[in-house]
């Protein structure tokens, strides 16, 4: 659902309403493998399991857009609310092992607030772009294992993020000139079991320069940029649940997990309908997939992200 009311040509405004809902959404696998120690097979195990998965997410959006005199005022507010459960049952056969029995729950909330504020005006021969904005994410985890095999949680991370940039576009000739900073400090705080964990806890401040230049060569047009990003794990990533694939292989995330920072420098020359595209990027940092030994298994490996 969504309105809109235009003032005049030069205000505007509106707000969007959207309602997601998964009801029942179920998984079923079915696996059957060997296991082998120093080459030679020592057992035959047989792996099923159900998943139920169901989720709902609101999510209401506004906007105001304005021009006064040579003014112009771009303002969005986003809220998300949202609600996951999971609930699976799985076992496993075992020829040495005998039956395995496994049952997890795992009800996770999410929380949204944002805005952001652009007021872009003329200067010199350029335009002047410049603005703010915050952000407010809180995640609830909560997982239970009732054979305790999977260690339960109950974990909360509320994450503000505060920013402010400025951008300036000139146009010199056919020559175009963009050059931009943006500044960032955000605060991530991470409770387990209703009780801070500050070793989990973090402040970042991040200084994001960019900049681009249009120009032509020949005949053709070229560019080249260079920006820096500060890419932070998504929740999914920070989360501290594990999931169970099978006896030997679980599935969970990181919660010590640092953001990266992306270099990225590209250059581009088009030619009526062929591009040429050389790109480096450096990552500090980087959030990569990996497999680790599980600590109170050695024969157990995690697939996460490190």
């Amino acid at each position: 659902a969504s309105i809109s009311y235009d003032f005049n040509p030069k205000h505007s405004l509106g707000a969007s309403y959207e309602f997601h809902r998964t009801p029942d959404f179920q998984l079923s696998d079915h696996s059957e493998y060997t296991v082998h120690a120093d080459g030679e097979p020592t057992d035959r195990t047989n792996h099923s399991s159900q998943t139920l998965q169901q989720s709902s997410k609101h999510q209401l959006n506004a906007y105001y857009l304005g021009t006064l005199k040579q003014l112009q005022i771009n303002f969005t507010a986003d809220l998300v609310h949202g609600k996951n459960n999971e609930h699976q049952e799985a076992e496993e056969v075992s020829q040495t092992e005998g039956n395995r029995a496994i049952s997890s729950f795992n009800r996770a909330n999410n929380r949204l607030y944002a805005a952001k504020l652009i007021l872009t005006h003329p200067l010199w021969k350029g335009e002047l772009k410049t603005g703010a904005d915050y952000t407010f994410i809180r995640r609830e985890d909560h997982f239970l294992n009732l054979q305790n095999i999977l260690p339960n949680t109950d974990s909360r991370i509320d994450e503000s993020k505060t920013a402010a940039f400025t951008e300036y576009s000139l146009p010199i000739g056919e020559v175009n000139l963009l050059a931009g900073l943006r500044y960032e400090h955000t605060i991530s705080d991470y409770w387990e079991q209703s009780e801070f964990v500050p070793e989990q806890s973090r402040t970042y401040n991040d200084w994001c320069p960019s900049f681009s230049i249009d120009f032509p060569l020949g005949k053709t047009q070229a560019n080249l940029s260079y920006t820096v990003k500060s890419n932070r794990p998504n929740f999914f990533q920070l989360r501290s649940t594990l999931s169970y694939n099978n006896r030997f292989i679980y599935e969970g995330g990181n919660p010590l997990l640092t953001p990266e920072t992306n270099h990225d420098v590209q250059f581009t020359t088009l030619y009526r309908w062929m591009q040429f595209s050389l790109n480096y990027q450096y990552r500090r940092n980087a959030i990569a997939f990996m497999t680790k030994e599980y600590d109170q298994n050695p024969d157990v490996v995690i697939f996460t992200t490190g």
